[in-house]
């Protein structure tokens, strides 16, 4: 026993003063396993009676070598082919969105009162994130497809996502299977996210009940089809809404430590162990705490883990950084007026650094506010230039709406753009003050403060600012979501 703990001791004080043995500019588990052989090696030179068989205990180093090599942790079936920093925030009411040549599109968040639809093919209805009915897994959509929405009237919709490079042996899917079935190809899987309107089955199995009207029964973890397989859908009475899947489809080992293409850059370990052909899994043993941010923080983007102590699953994802605290964008010294005339403000800013804001405070009596993205970088912003003459409404295709204080969701502000927080007033006797001095942390740039009054409707700098608690964000970094 006490050389077993020799073993491991020795190599993992020499890995933490040697750090990276390989000079690839990383210091992980293939330098831990450079160590140990190297260790290995010493002690057996100096006493070939201390270990018996060193020769095996290489041979099985080498082979966790080319695993680790091979394990593409960043490949999981939330993300299939990764994360990006290509955000996407787009408003539907002005407009359909159409993937890019070359890109695939992944819809992590969406704000709709009534159908969304993809390529004209209705995939869901009522859509709201944060609350019941919201999305538990990624609409994905291909390059050159069209993601729109039906908004008659005053509806609204917008959505928030990401572009990734199309990956050639992975498709996105969205398809009737009503009154036809889909088979899934040969030597391929299918992962259903989404379906609508009526209930799912497999092989004439049913998998899912009614799902209809409303998205209140989104999954949370992928149904998957395999090879052969047949998908089909049981309609409500004699309703003509078609039924819709939407998911991907991959090759049956693309999730496999030999599909990924750094296996071949490892032939030369192939033929030390057995262990070279195994088919690596997502790791179901990490018994973490949930609040150990140590651990979260050192994991990839994407990567999955699963404590079965608590029978929960978790994915890595970008937002806000675990066990960061909360800032206040600004502080405000003025003096309070009362029973002043009806305006909108406007405050205009912009970021240094990637920043995380969960919801938006409200003024002083319960009034809502909205988060708007703006432009891209202006040296001098005006919001005139995003309005018509006599309106105070946002007119430019360009301009979003990424929260309300309403139905908050958590966004993420990068630089490079400008953002307006507002807040609309419809009646008089409120409360507002007047600026003596504005303060904003090292993060964020001020551009000024704009009022809107009526009849003139033009926006105008100004020194006055609603009774409200400050704007808060958060660091950017990792967090964990639970499927």
């Amino acid at each position: 026993m006490k050389k077993l703990l020799l073993i491991f001791l020795i190599p993992v004080f020499s890995f933490t003063q040697s750090g990276d043995t390989n000079g690839d500019g990383f210091v992980n588990l293939e330098d831990l396993f450079n160590v140990l052989e190297n260790w290995l090696q010493e002690v057996n030179a100096n006493d070939p009676e201390s270990i018996s068989n060193i020769d095996e205990m290489i041979n099985v180093v080498d082979s966790l070598i080319t695993i680790n090599r091979n394990f593409d942790i960043s490949k999981n079936t939330y993300f299939p082919e990764g994360l990006s920093s290509q955000i996407i925030n787009h408003n539907l009411a002005q407009g359909e969105y159409i993937v890019p040549e070359g890109k695939r599109l992944y819809v992590l968040n969406v704000q709709s009162d009534a159908g969304l639809f993809v390529d004209g093919l209705e995939i869901m209805y009522n859509v709201q994130s944060g609350q019941g009915n919201t999305l538990g897994l990624p609409i994905i959509i291909n390059s050159n497809q069209s993601f729109s929405a039906f908004t008659p009237g005053n509806t609204s919709a917008s959505f928030n996502g990401f572009l990734v490079d199309e990956s050639s042996n992975l498709e996105g899917i969205t398809t009737i299977v009503e009154p036809n079935t889909y088979t899934v190809p040969d030597n391929k899987i299918l992962f259903i996210n989404h379906y609508y309107a009526g209930s799912l089955s497999v092989d004439n199995n049913a998998v899912w009940g009614l799902n209809y009207l409303a998205s209140d029964f989104t999954f949370r973890l992928p149904t998957i089809v395999g090879a052969g397989q047949e998908v089909s859908c049981g309609i409500f009475g004699n309703d003509d809404t078609d039924c819709v899947i939407n998911g991907y489809l991959v090759d049956e080992d693309y999730f496999s430590s030999v599909s990924n293409n750094n296996s071949s850059n490892n032939q030369s370990n192939s033929n030390n162990s057995s262990m070279n052909n195994s088919t690596i899994q997502i790791n179901d043993s990490d018994y973490f705490a949930l609040g150990d941010c140590n651990y979260i923080n050192s994991l990839e983007y994407g990567s999955i883990v699963h404590n079965p102590l608590i029978g929960q699953t978790f994915v890595v994802t970008p937002g806000k950084q675990c066990g960061s605290s909360v800032s206040d964008a600004f502080t405000i010294t003025g003096s309070v007026f009362n029973n002043y005339e009806t305006r909108d403000i406007l405050w205009c800013f912009s970021v240094n650094d990637t920043i995380a804001l969960t919801n938006l405070p409200v003024t002083q009596y319960g009034g809502a506010t909205r988060l708007y993205l703006l432009e891209n970088s202006i040296a001098y912003y005006d919001p005139n230039i995003d309005t018509d003459d006599d309106s105070d409404q946002f007119t430019n295709d360009g301009v979003l709406q990424v929260m309300w204080s309403q139905s908050p969701n958590e966004i993420i502000l990068i630089p490079g753009n400008i953002y307006g927080f507002r807040a609309d007033y419809s009646g008089a006797n409120i409360a507002l003050q007047y600026v003596d001095n504005f303060q904003t942390t090292e993060t964020i740039n001020n551009l000024g403060i704009w009022q809107n009054q009526s009849p003139d409707y033009e926006w105008q700098l100004t020194n006055y600012f609603p009774m409200i608690n400050s704007l808060q964000y958060y660091p950017y970094g990792k967090q964990i979501k639970t499927f």
